[in-house]
């Protein structure tokens, strides 16, 4: 001190003087009953009793939400794997929900619903500690004495998604809807999708349905991966569904909603501009000789083709038989398969003298056949094996 004196006006000697150790307060902090949960915006608000380390790094992993106080009653529960935190003030830590800690919750029918079904729990080593060091009173944040959110404000944002559509080859195209938000998948099955109840699809000029086009969906199936991305795959070989060239995908939803029961909007989601696949088809050939009737010339394809890129009188160059020359090709008749991948051609003994010799080779070569998304079969020669007559 300096200048200090006693009441006739003796100065206080300017010394230090030095108290004996202090020992700090040991009363651990404790969480406020009275936390709440916003499952729309995604956080977790816990206030404590007294001031807090704000600068401690506090481990979400060690907070976890139950459905009831005792996990020997209610199984349901989330503990926290990537969210984060940040205290609002020096007694209040929000914790803002990660993407997978809030789909969990939300996807889980029974937690996290209500304030009843919203407990709290905080285990040891969570480095939540008041200004002095003292560790968290865990006494009423433990299992089977947790304690339920006072506020509850439930998830009520419509879901929104996004659209990727791709070209396969030899294969179904595939339309992929990605959610911003865990679905309740059962509101997008086979079922619905092929009875064209809760979506719809088309493909345009652009992203405005300039000439659309609906697509077949009959046939078409939906797999979802977890329960935030459904990938639906057309059907060609039955629908005869594709994605033309350079098309835009329209998505438009009716009753799909997320784990809350969110409606999406409804309104038309477009892809960007799809590239076909640009692999050209390929095939082999197989002769048969046939007793009284037309031998058989059979072109099997690796993907569905464009059917009316080859009949009898379109799409076939020529066709030779390695002892025979080239067939003469005037009567023979054409057929396909249903699934538009299996060509038989059926040569005429009577009139063209059309037949295949013992022992001989089929060579067949086609000009102009396209698969289904207009891809050009390469124009080779292909040979079948020797053909034993019958």
């Amino acid at each position: 001190l300096g200048g200090v004196t006693d009441i006739v006006g003796n100065a206080e000697i300017a010394a230090s003087i030095a108290s004996s150790a202090v020992t700090k307060e040991s009363t651990a902090p404790a969480v406020v009953d009275d936390w709440a949960l916003d499952m729309d915006a995604g956080t977790m608000t816990i206030n404590f009793n007294e001031l807090m380390d704000t600068s401690q790094d506090v481990d979400e992993t060690k907070i976890t939400l139950q459905e009831t106080n005792d996990t020997d009653v209610g199984t349901a529960i989330r503990t926290l794997t990537d969210s984060t935190s940040a205290w609002s003030d020096g007694n209040t830590l929000l914790v803002t929900l990660s993407t997978a800690d809030k789909d969990a919750i939300l996807a889980d029918t029974g937690l996290g619903v209500s304030t009843v079904t919203s407990y709290l729990e905080i285990v040891a080593a969570s480095n939540i500690q008041d200004l002095v060091g003292n560790a968290l009173d865990l006494t009423n944040v433990t299992d089977g004495a947790s304690i339920a959110a006072s506020t509850f404000t439930g998830d009520s944002t419509p879901p929104t998604f996004t659209v990727v559509a791709t070209s396969v080859h030899d294969g179904g195209d595939t339309i992929e809807l990605t959610f911003n938000e865990a679905m309740n998948v059962t509101t997008i099955t086979d079922t619905l999708l092929q009875a064209d109840t809760n979506i719809t699809l088309d493909y345009s000029d652009n992203a405005g349905d300039t000439n659309a086009a609906n697509i077949v969906v009959a046939n078409a199936t939906v797999a979802w991966t977890g329960n935030t991305v459904a990938t639906i795959t057309l059907d060609e070989a039955t629908d005869g569904a594709y994605i033309p060239d350079g098309k835009y995908i329209g998505v438009t939803l009716a009753s799909v909603t997320d784990n809350a029961g969110n409606a999406e909007a409804g309104s038309e989601i477009y892809s960007a501009q799809v590239t076909k696949e640009s692999t050209a088809p390929t095939y082999t050939v197989a002769g048969t000789s046939v007793h009284a009737g037309g031998d058989t010339v059979v072109l099997t394809f690796d993907e569905v083709m464009a059917t009316a890129t080859l009949s009898n009188s379109t799409g076939i160059t020529s066709i030779t038989g390695s002892a025979s020359g080239a067939f003469t090709l005037a009567n023979d008749a054409g057929s396909w398969n249903a699934a538009r991948t299996v060509y038989t051609v059926t040569l005429d003994e009577a009139t063209d003298g059309d037949y295949i010799q013992n022992g001989e080779t089929v060579t067949v070569v086609l000009g102009g056949v396209t698969d289904i998304v207009g891809n050009a079969e390469i124009a080779a020669s292909i040979a079948s094996s020797a053909v034993t007559k019958e």
